[in-house]
């Protein structure tokens, strides 16, 4: 996924914007998985998240197609469960809710 956003948004918080939205999308979904399970992954070492396996931050693009005062991050967003299979629908649905809250946070998905 890749997000424009202002200069002054930094990729970290952006990080953090995609793990608190998978981890909201865990909590409304709990009845998928086992809260007594300890064995929670470590999403780049900024909050436990039992969805996103991995975020890799490949690309930062501050070309001429983009508004003044903005920069786009591009992610590798690797999704997992150890409770059940993700099916297209739960990534489809982690998608829309990955991209609502960087909406939230005055972002957009980069066309």
């Amino acid at each position: 996924l890749a997000f424009v956003v202002d200069k002054s948004l930094k990729a970290k918080d952006l990080i953090n914007t995609i793990l608190k939205a998978a981890k909201n999308y865990e909590i409304n979904n709990s009845n998928n998985y086992n809260s007594d399970n300890t064995n929670i992954i470590k999403a780049n070492n900024l909050q436990n998240s039992n969805i996103i396996e991995s975020i890799e931050l490949y690309d930062i693009y501050k070309g001429s197609n983009l508004p003044e005062n903005k920069i786009s991050y591009t992610f590798a967003i690797q999704f997992r469960s150890n409770y059940k299979t993700l099916k297209d629908n739960d990534l489809l649905d982690l998608r829309k809710i990955i991209i609502s809250a960087v909406e939230n946070i005055g972002g957009n998905l980069r066309q």
